[in-house]
């Protein structure tokens, strides 16, 4: 019985991975052609040092600049990847793109070191046609704005990987 049991768990398991794996290529093909992709990137229900972003947000005085630095190393780190024709995507500023990579982020580790965010490409309609959680880390050393950037860059490197992995 423990036996069948075990089996049992195995195959959901791997069919529960394998069916996420076709998710993941199915619903990002619809991007495919798409060379210009808007970026949005929302702190706004962001916990951040185990407070909401709008109270956090009050302490920081240079949040707008480190903000745009936040995003500008999201970008350069996934437009790197479609520089080495891994894919044909380029993040940025294209308001009249069919599609809007929407960085949602969730959590801020304490010392701003790693990002938790909610990974979604969106149409023009607004729809949700993709989604998945994401962590970026590697905060090296600064304030919490710039580890923040750092951990930010990471995921900019793995958002691009994953376009890449689901663009062929």
């Amino acid at each position: 019985m423990k036996r069948l049991l075990s089996v049992i768990l195995i195959l959901t398991i791997s069919l529960t991975a394998l069916a996420q794996k076709m998710s993941d290529s199915k619903n990002l093909a619809a991007v495919a052609d798409e060379q210009k992709i808007d970026l949005n990137i929302d702190f706004s229900n962001a916990s951040i040092l185990g407070v909401d972003f709008e109270d956090w947000v009050t302490g920081e005085p240079d949040w707008d600049q480190s903000y745009s630095e936040i995003r500008v190393k999201f970008i350069q780190a996934f437009n790197s990847i479609a520089d080495r024709g891994r894919h044909p995507h380029r993040a940025g500023s294209a308001p009249n793109s069919s599609y809007l990579l929407h960085i949602k982020i969730e959590k801020v580790k304490d010392d701003g070191s790693e990002v938790h965010a909610l990974v979604c490409v969106e149409n023009k309609e607004g729809n949700t046609i993709y989604e998945k959680s994401m962590k970026g880390e590697q905060g090296r050393f600064g304030s919490v704005a710039n580890l923040m950037g750092d951990a930010m860059e990471d995921l900019g490197y793995k958002v691009g990987r994953l376009f890449s992995s689901n663009a062929k």
